[in-house]
């Protein structure tokens, strides 16, 4: 299973959600019914990563590669920075480019990006 190695951007928010997956079910007399639908919860990640054009590219192949539903080791970010099995919840890889000259000075050029991207932890 391949490792997803990207580093997120320093100073950019982490969203990390817990979700518990319950069905909950409201009666007229105001009780109400709570069914558990599994023992795991659902936890994603929306993180914003970065870096240098040639990045870029690795990073757009690794997602076109598991924009499937193919799983992939990733390790959040401490606190919780156990590596786990995840998925991208992203449907769409949409980066912002950020443009200069090029390191040879001699022509303009995409020099760098980020993207935001929602990392979805899957349980065996």
């Amino acid at each position: 299973m391949d490792t997803f190695t990207w580093k997120p951007v320093t100073g950019n928010d982490i969203e990390q959600t817990s979700t518990a997956l319950n069905t909950r079910v409201e009666f007229g007399n105001g009780n109400e019914q709570v069914q558990r639908n599994s023992v795991n919860t659902k936890k994603t990640w929306a993180i914003t990563f970065g870096g240098t054009s040639d990045q870029l590219v690795a990073m757009q192949s690794f997602w076109d590669n598991h924009s499937n539903g193919t799983a992939f080791y990733w390790t959040p970010p401490a606190p919780f920075n156990t590596q786990g099995t995840f998925r991208f919840a992203n449907d769409t890889f949409d980066p912002k480019d950020k443009y200069g000259i090029g390191e040879d000075g001699t022509e303009f050029r995409i020099v760098g990006f980020t993207v935001k991207l929602t990392l979805r932890k899957v349980y065996p």
